[in-house]
């Protein structure tokens, strides 16, 4: 695997983007794709219980998720890639943590299909950030990914990213933390994003960062 040439700093935030090798809908099926949100949870706990299934329920309450890898503020699951905004908390976190989380999907992925063989690029994609702005910047991007793909019209309806989480509140999984709501409210957050809804090209900050803006 090829070595990452800038080094990924425990306390700060990142974005982190994979892709499908060839571009192929890897995640286009509702159980494949809720599997991988469900291992979003698992992996970022430094010492996941080795017996998981991504087939089967597990007890959220066994679960230490003060102890973990990394602290995820925002993502989204597309039909061949994905979006993570997180904290590393330890180091080497969102290493281990991508590493995974992604070899756990493909044995899940081939085991299902019966095929072997590579799913993501060999090297996740990672942008440093850097300021509070940039982090609810990157967030909207990423919340607003399957309007700007055409999956639908409107992000609060796409099931696979943690916009609901942001805009209804109430109880989330144990692995999103609202960092990018600590000094804003929920209906601010809300327009925020809607009201770049139609302009997501018009990013130019974080087009110049990510080789796949034009998905």
């Amino acid at each position: 695997m090829p070595s990452r040439k800038v080094p990924l700093v425990s306390g700060s935030y990142y974005h982190v983007f994979n892709r499908s090798v060839f571009q192929n809908p890897i995640f286009s099926n509702e159980r494949e794709t809720k599997a991988f949100v469900k291992a979003l949870t698992y992996y970022t706990l430094i010492k996941p219980p080795r017996s998981l299934s991504l087939e089967k329920r597990y007890k959220e309450n066994i679960m230490n998720y003060d102890e973990r890898l990394v602290s995820i503020l925002s993502y989204c699951v597309m039909p061949n890639h994905f979006h993570i905004e997180l904290k590393q908390e330890v180091d080497g976190g969102i290493s281990t943590y991508l590493r995974r989380l992604s070899l756990s999907f493909v044995r899940y992925y081939n085991s299902l299909h019966k095929q072997k063989g590579s799913l993501f690029e060999s090297l996740f994609k990672s942008v440093l950030i850097e300021s509070e702005n940039q982090l609810l910047h990157v967030s909207r991007y990423i919340h607003l990914n399957p309007t700007s793909a055409g999956l639908v019209d409107d992000p609060i309806k796409y099931p696979y990213s943690s916009f609901r989480l942001y805009v209804h509140g109430g109880e989330k999984p144990p692995f999103v933390f609202d960092d990018i709501l600590r000094s804003k409210k929920r209906a601010y957050y809300e327009r925020f994003v809607y009201d770049n809804m139609e302009y997501q090209q018009t990013l130019q900050f974080i087009k110049n960062q990510l080789i796949d803006h034009e998905i």
